[in-house]
């Protein structure tokens, strides 16, 4: 404190009235004193804050400093990049118009490439046709040689067959009779042994009935003279009865009538006793008697049993001998038959018929039903014909045949069932193939791979080849040639799961090829309802949807299924 505020302070403290005063200027001291701690505190704060803002003003000058220097940069950059820019603008468009250039030398280049590769490309296809036609005409050859030798081959082999057949025919002939001698002498015997048995069995049984008739005549007189006793017992008692009876009268007066009661009651149970007596012995001597009925029979079912039992294994015996002889007369039979092949027709490539009809003969093979080659032909509407002469005749034939015409008709694609008959000599197979009405004529039906599946058409293509886009143009342009001319008409229903190769191709032409076949006046089909229509002739309602119950789905399953097969995608339909 100041010297003066401290004179000035004694000053005031030395007045009466004053001590208040002072109280209040001790107050204001104290504040007066932090003021003066806060004016330093301030002071401080004011001198960081001047040193903190000499400092930020560095950083800004140092800042500017740097700012002016980066924009100095900036400018030097961008005047650069405006001139390699520009450089870059003037290189490129060089670029450019050297790129056009070689794009138009490369097109040139590109166009002779692509004529040499057609001028070669044509030689390749001329030079594939004529080592096709050549080979085609060699691969003829050979076929005809080796149907030659394979029907050479078949001949030997089904002359050697069918003398084997014979040996092992005579054989079993020979040992059939023999069985056939050894079971009519088994069964001679057994069936004189029945009859010994049968006799034996009468006789024990006349002898057991004799037995048993003496036995009840025995038995009978028993119970007679038990009869007789106990009716002579009976009227010895009746008398004795009446004669006591008498005496009682007669002693009735003399005696007690409580005494002779007496007496009575003790008569008739003597009486009754007696009675049960004769009642039991009776019964007895019928027990007795069929204790020993039983015992006989029994004694005579066990003689019976011991002799019949032999004879029942040995008649076993026999017969499980027959059936083994059956069995293997059963499998010689079987191994005949599959010694024994069907006859083909001589040279089955020589013609078309012949072809046909070993298909035929192959696929009636497969169905157990076998047939030797007589004759066929064609007609010209088409109409096939196989004359034949069946290894069996007579109803069981007719039904194994009637049998595979349905499949008959799928398998082969035929209009309607096959129609078969007898003649004189032989018997005959008339079918209307379905693939006539699909093309313009009857020689390209022949043609038709899907017909008739016994000897397919085959496309080779030398190895000499290599060029495998050359093999595929041959076949598209074959395909593209076959569709083309094709003109399918509507096709039976269907009576097999199996999907025809008809189905396919008629399918395959209604879906993708009638727009370019028929030059634009029909349009390809794009609705299931019309594909089944064209396809079976048949309008989709209810008899589209039922489920058959020989192909197990319906005719719109079906047809999802060609389609499916084709790799036609459904969302193509309506």
């Amino acid at each position: 404190m100041h010297w003066k505020h401290k004179i000035l302070f004694a000053f005031f403290t030395a007045l009466p009235g004053c001590s208040y005063l002072i109280s209040e200027r001790s107050k204001l001291d104290k504040a007066v004193s932090e003021l003066e701690k806060i004016q330093q505190e301030s002071d401080e704060i004011a001198r960081s804050n001047a040193l903190l803002i000499t400092e930020i003003q560095a950083k800004e000058v140092a800042a500017n400093t740097k700012l002016k220097e980066a924009e100095l940069t900036k400018a030097r950059a961008e005047t650069e990049a405006n001139r390699i820019k520009s450089l870059v603008q003037i290189e490129a468009e060089q670029a450019i118009n050297d790129a056009a250039e070689i794009e138009g030398q490369a097109k040139k280049d590109a166009i002779s490439i692509i004529e040499k590769a057609e001028l070669e490309k044509q030689r390749l296809l001329g030079d594939a046709r004529k080592t096709l036609d050549g080979t085609t005409r060699e691969i003829a050859v050979i076929r005809s040689k080796a149907a030659h030798s394979i029907w050479n081959a078949r001949r030997k082999a089904r002359r050697r067959a069918e003398v084997m057949a014979r040996e092992l025919h005579e054989a079993i002939a020979y040992d059939t009779k023999q069985m056939q001698f050894k079971q009519a002498e088994l069964e001679a015997e057994l069936n004189q042994k029945q009859t010994e048995v049968e006799k034996v069995i009468a006789s024990q049984l006349k002898e057991i009935q004799e037995k048993k008739n003496a036995l009840e005549n025995e038995l009978a007189k028993k119970r007679a003279e038990v009869e007789a006793q106990i009716a002579q017992l009976w009227a010895d008692f009746e008398q004795e009865k009446e004669a006591v009876e008498e005496a009682f009268a007669n002693q009735l007066l003399a005696e007690n009538e409580a005494t002779l009661q007496q007496q009575l009651d003790q008569y008739n149970q003597e009486f009754i006793a007696k009675q049960k007596e004769y009642d039991a012995a009776i019964a007895a001597a019928e027990k007795q008697l069929k204790q020993q009925e039983k015992e006989l029979r029994k004694q005579w079912e066990e003689k019976y049993n011991q002799w019949l039992i032999p004879h029942i294994q040995e008649f076993q015996q026999l017969k499980e001998t027959l059936e083994d002889w059956k069995q293997k007369y059963y499998a010689a039979e079987e191994e005949i038959a599959s010694l024994k092949d069907i006859e083909l027709p001589d040279n089955p490539w020589r013609s078309l018929h012949t072809t046909r009809a070993v298909a035929v003969q192959q696929y009636l093979k497969s169905q157990g039903v076998f047939v030797n080659y007589y004759n066929s032909a064609i007609d010209k509407n088409g109409t096939f014909t196989l004359f034949f002469k069946p290894w069996q005749s007579g109803a069981k034939f007719k039904r194994s045949l009637e049998g595979t015409l349905p499949g008959m008709q799928s398998n082969f694609g035929l209009i309607q069932p096959p129609v078969f008959g007898e003649q004189v000599d032989c018997w005959f197979l008339e079918m209307a193939p379905a693939v006539d009405s699909l093309v313009n004529s009857v020689e390209s039906a022949y043609k038709l791979e899907s017909s008739f599946p016994a000897s397919p058409a085959v496309l080779t293509v030398p190895q000499t080849v290599e060029n495998t886009e050359v093999v595929r143009s041959l076949d598209y342009e074959q395909k593209v040639q076959f569709m083309m001319n094709l003109r399918p008409g509507t096709l039976p229903k269907p009576v097999t799961e199996e999907i025809s190769e008809n189905e396919l191709t008629a399918a395959d032409w209604l879906c993708n090829w009638r727009f370019t076949a028929t030059r634009g006046e029909q349009a390809n089909i794009r609705g299931i309802n019309k594909l089944i229509e064209a396809l079976y002739g048949i309008k989709p309602g209810r008899s589209t949807e039922v489920r058959d119950p020989v192909t197990r789905e319906s005719l719109r399953q079906r047809v999802h299924r060609i389609l499916k097969l084709l790799k036609i995608e459904d969302n193509r339909f309506d």
